[in-house]
């Protein structure tokens, strides 16, 4: 581990002021999971999206109006994918799962990010934008024990964090079906989960390492303003 982060701040991860507003996206999913009916579509997409600061309908060459776009092509676009039933399998294989190093020694791990991968180009064929960070959230918000919330900030932190082989993992993705910086940045969360574990003896959820990366971020931008 390249930046040295005290156990005090771990811990201090382990709950947040903002888990409250969090669960109420996630019940919202938990009660709403599939994407047949457009009530839930539309919800999911634009409360996690807006809450997230990761707005779908943030896109080139917008053509209709942004009401227009949810009911249209989201709706039907994410209705007729293979969102439900991929994530349907994942939930069956999560059972379980409630830590990070639990979920590093699953095989679910592959199955996650070629999700990823799959939410990502359908919301790039939507939008023509890269969307890795919305699918992250969106993805994470329904199965929280699978999937870490990438964001720039997120990865500035584990970057600090991080000093295992890029190499290894690059070896890990090739020629699988995944977005390769959404992956790259998923192995070193698993890495820095059980390196956490090793050395502090703390077993941090998803969300907690979130929490934790957020604060190292937080931490780094207020050194910044008294340089």
């Amino acid at each position: 581990m390249k930046l040295i982060i005290s156990k005090e701040l771990i811990e201090k991860s382990l709950s947040s002021v903002w888990d409250l507003g969090n669960e109420t996206l996630y019940s919202l999913c938990r009660d709403n999971f599939d994407h047949q009916k457009i009530e839930n579509v539309l919800a999911k997409v634009w409360l996690i999206g807006r809450s997230y600061a990761a707005a779908i309908e943030r896109r080139k060459n917008a053509e209709e109006p942004n009401d227009v776009f949810y009911t249209g092509k989201v709706y039907e676009g994410f209705k007729a994918s293979e969102l439900d039933s991929k994530l349907a399998e994942l939930k069956c294989l999560s059972q379980g799962v409630s830590n990070i190093c639990e979920l590093d020694s699953t095989d679910v791990t592959m199955k996650a990010l070629s999700l990823h991968a799959c939410l990502t180009q359908l919301t790039k064929e939507m939008t023509l934008l890269e969307k890795r960070s919305f699918c992250s959230k969106y993805l994470h918000f329904h199965l929280p024990s699978l999937f870490f919330i990438y964001d720039s900030r997120a990865v500035s932190a584990i970057n600090q964090l991080f000093d295992g082989s890029l190499k290894d993992i690059k070896l890990r993705i090739k020629d699988a079906n995944v977005d390769e910086e959404y992956a790259i940045f998923y192995y070193k969360c698993l890495a820095i989960g059980c390196e956490i574990k090793e050395k502090y003896g703390v077993d941090l959820t998803t969300r907690q390492l979130d929490n934790l990366l957020v604060a190292i971020s937080n931490e780094q931008l207020e050194k910044s303003y008294l340089l």
